[in-house]
């Protein structure tokens, strides 16, 4: 049972995106203990393992892929024989008299070309591409095209340039923050697996008593927008030790931006605190005030 919640805890990892780093490059994978290497390519093939299993049992119907009882090897009942084309036994055990027509495929049910046209149900339909436009034939082949139609006039202008506008960056920047979100997804599940849940704050708590955010509710682009290019952050997180926890402070307030009562808390209290603070200076002026009369 151990095996087994550690082969579906790897697999969850594995959707989450929390097995491997992108952020890392071969001389930093170099430096790494090679015990910890052989645990990472472990954890990757067992969680591969349950998405194929997972996969199969997709594509061929079924719904389960082996019992307790089952042998390993393939079943010989699924054998076709190339001579007679019949199941059971191989070419050399055939003793069939007669030859199959060769031209005849045996392999009606063929796995792969489920596997090549399967879709997943989770996918949305693939839609129909639009035809081209006559000036829509400037495409950036980048996950997506853009339709420069609407930009240049169907009769050629004199001034009209294509400018390219794209932070280069951006991947960097969004593959980093949903490595930082994606910090969120364990503490809020064990939140919600625990039931630690604050009708006040309208939040889950962790066990520290900390408001937990839902990953999902986090505005993405303003995490993105809080990050600098990629040679500005490793120059000053290797120059400034302070940076980077100012930076994952400033995650954090985003993060928690998304549980408005939390919010409005933090905003209380801070009012709370510069009042006390104000009271404080006042009778500590009354007080200096009233200690020069006494001297006069």
């Amino acid at each position: 049972m151990v095996f087994l919640a550690s082969v579906l805890e790897l697999y969850e990892s594995l959707v989450a995106g929390k097995i491997g780093n992108t952020n890392l490059m071969k001389e930093d994978y170099d430096q790494l203990d090679p015990e910890e290497m052989e645990l990472m390519d472990i954890r990757w093939c067992m969680a591969s393992a349950v998405r194929r299993a997972q996969r199969f049992m997709e594509i061929t119907g079924r719904k389960s892929i082996g019992e307790p009882s089952t042998k390993l090897g393939f079943d010989k009942s699924k054998v076709t024989c190339f001579k007679c084309k019949q199941k059971g036994h191989f070419k050399r055990e055939c003793r069939n008299a007669y030859a199959a027509d060769d031209s005849e495929n045996p392999f009606n049910e063929d796995y792969y070309k489920k596997a090549i046209y399967h879709q997943n149900k989770s996918e949305p339909p693939r839609l129909k591409q639009p035809e081209e436009k006559s000036r829509a034939l400037a495409v950036i082949y980048d996950d997506e095209g853009y339709d420069w139609s609407q930009v240049c006039p169907e009769k050629d202008v004199v001034g009209y340039a294509f400018v390219a506008d794209a932070d280069p960056d951006r991947w960097w920047k969004a593959d980093y923050a949903r490595w930082e979100i994606g910090k969120l997804n364990e503490p809020f599940k064990e939140a919600q697996r625990a039931k630690r849940w604050n009708d006040e704050l309208e939040c889950y708590m962790d066990p520290q008593g900390n408001p937990v955010a839902d990953p999902s509710k986090v505005d993405f682009k303003a995490v993105t927008n809080l990050l600098p290019r990629q040679a500005t952050f490793n120059t000053r997180r290797l120059s400034d030790k302070a940076y980077l926890p100012d930076l994952e402070k400033k995650i954090r307030e985003v993060c928690e931006a998304s549980l408005p009562k939390v919010v409005e808390m933090k905003k209380r209290k801070e009012e709370e605190l510069k009042k006390m603070i104000e009271e404080v200076k006042a009778v500590a002026k009354t007080a200096a005030e009233e200690g020069q009369k006494a001297e006069e």
